[in-house]
């Protein structure tokens, strides 16, 4: 009983620290979280630490193989220990019955987790990530916070900051506001809220139906070495373990643990007043039917060896998406949008990301934002690079230090200068020195590299653009005032390439002449 009650508490401390490093690498509007941090908490987190796998296999696409050897010793402890949504779960598991009295009973195993996780397989097969995307827990919680929680901080570190100001203290600086378009916000906001409810009134349904990472750990927990089991001899038939099972798992009648749902939470074990609930090696289960045996096993992992093997030959067709531009801003790019850097192109980043949107919240310049429906119908939810809303910052790499899916690899910063994640493209029709009449050098002025310079052919002067220096970060086509279409937008190159480094000794004043405007 002593021991029990102290994995239950290892179980808490644990998955709360993983939970809220996560949440607050989401929220931190100061950079405070180190990186490093963020990458240990998300390193254990199963589907992007597989995609990652299969896309760009190293040190930091192991946390799989980590949690399954667990998951093969002592079965689904990922869904306790390590998974921040099961952690949120919990919390409001607990929250309810602070209110009122929720007992569980057990439940007859459904295929239909199988059924999902057979969908989610097959949709990897595919190249397709809209079902993980929309399935995966972590991503699931992760962007949660990123579109619910941290609009909560701004707003209150600008009340303070506001708050201070009037006080004469400026130690805290307000923090602009951007938030997700209302599409994503009520995707994310109604997925959330069907989580809680689920949680607050079967407890772990969500993990045992819907979830493709319960579902594909059940499988491995069914052949673990340590399980949850009922001794029949000792059982009182009191039916204390079932009502306090999240997992619905418990069949006391027959004295049998479904350990394909069991999440290893352990509050059966502290319950049982005879003691009957134990936790030790393997135990002869009851056949259950509904549970796929040897062949649904081996069907299931050929299916994502499958999937491996199909990524990584690059085996996959993408069509060419240059007349549906996606994430692009309405009355402004005309062309493909840039994939984030280090993502090393959009189909790599498609087959990759798991929108969960912590690069939307490392971004300092927000110019990553996410699109409910991206990349031509192929990415759910997935962030894309917007430069009505902003620019690539030239000195910054923080959307590279935190992925942990492999959709954007760690590059430095020094190397991500000089990534080339589109062109600028110059429309004189749109120009404000055309159409107004009027000096403009806005977007020569703003661009990092010298790529866009100003030429003069006896009269105002025209941007020209060095598509070979010309890296997309969207700082020409974000300072360019001409409305309602811009002048010079970026076209994003499908496939990132290296751009020549940027021009020296030559400034803009320089390139206008006396008159420059500013």
């Amino acid at each position: 009983m002593k021991t029990a009650r102290l994995f239950i508490g290892l179980r808490i401390v644990i998955s709360t620290a993983i939970t809220l490093v996560i949440l607050l690498a989401l929220v931190d509007l100061w950079a405070l979280v180190p990186p490093a941090i963020v990458r240990f908490a998300t390193w254990f987190q199963f589907l992007p630490s597989l995609v990652r796998a299969i896309t760009a296999f190293g040190v930091l696409a192991t946390g799989f193989l980590f949690v399954l050897g667990l998951t093969l010793v002592f079965g689904r402890v990922y869904c306790s220990f390590l998974c921040p949504l099961g952690a949120f779960m919990d919390w409001t598991i607990s929250l309810r019955k602070k209110f009122h009295k929720q007992k569980f009973a057990y439940k007859k195993p459904e295929i239909l987790r199988y059924i999902i996780l057979a969908g989610v397989g097959a949709s990897l097969l595919s190249g397709s990530m809209i079902l993980a995307n929309l399935l995966d827990p972590y991503s699931i919680f992760a962007r949660s916070g990123q579109a619910i929680v941290r609009p909560l901080v701004i707003g209150l570190n600008n009340v303070l900051a506001h708050a201070g100001e009037a006080m004469g203290y400026y130690g805290i600086a307000p923090y602009p506001w951007r938030f997700v378009s209302l599409p994503v916000f009520a995707m994310i906001a109604a997925w959330l809220a069907l989580v809680i409810w689920m949680a607050a009134r079967h407890g772990r349904l969500y993990c045992n139906t819907l979830c493709p990472v319960g579902g594909l750990l059940g499988i491995f927990s069914k052949i673990s070495v340590f399980k949850i089991s009922i001794s029949p001899d000792n059982c009182i038939q009191c039916g204390a373990c079932a009502r306090v099972c999240k997992a619905s798992c418990m069949d006391h009648e027959q004295s049998n643990v479904d350990t394909s749902r069991c999440v290893m939470c352990l509050d059966c074990l502290t319950i049982c007043p005879a003691e009957a609930v134990v936790f030790g090696g393997r135990v002869v289960e009851k056949k259950n039917i509904s549970a796929p045996g040897r062949r649904g096993f081996l069907a299931m992992a050929a299916l994502f060896l499958l999937g491996m093997l199909k990524r990584a030959t690059g085996d996959e067709a993408f069509p060419d998406l240059r007349q549906n531009p996606v994430l692009a801003p309405q009355r402004s790019t005309q062309g493909l949008t840039p994939a984030p850097p280090g993502s090393l192109g959009r189909e790599h980043f498609m087959s990759a990301c798991t929108a969960c949107h912590l690069c939307v919240a490392a971004c300092p310049s927000q110019v990553i934002v996410p699109k409910l429906i991206a990349y031509g119908g192929q990415g759910l939810m997935m962030p894309g690079l917007a430069y009505d809303k902003g620019f690539c910052n030239y000195n910054c790499n923080a959307c590279t230090r935190v992925c942990p899916a492999g959709a954007i690899l760690p590059v430095g910063v020094e190397e991500k200068k000089r990534i080339q994640m589109g062109q600028a493209k110059f429309v004189k029709q749109n120009c404000v020195v055309v159409t107004q009449k009027t000096e403009c050098v806005a977007c020569a002025e703003h661009c990092p590299t010298g790529a866009v310079k100003i030429v003069r052919d006896g009269g105002p002067g025209l941007p020209q653009v060095d598509t070979e220096v010309c890296i997309g970060c969207g700082a020409c086509e974000f300072a360019c005032p001409a409305k309602p279409f811009k002048a010079i937008y970026v076209e994003g190159n499908h496939t990132h390439r290296r751009a020549l480094p940027p021009k020296k000794g030559e400034s803009v004043q320089t390139r206008v002449g006396d008159d420059f405007p500013f």
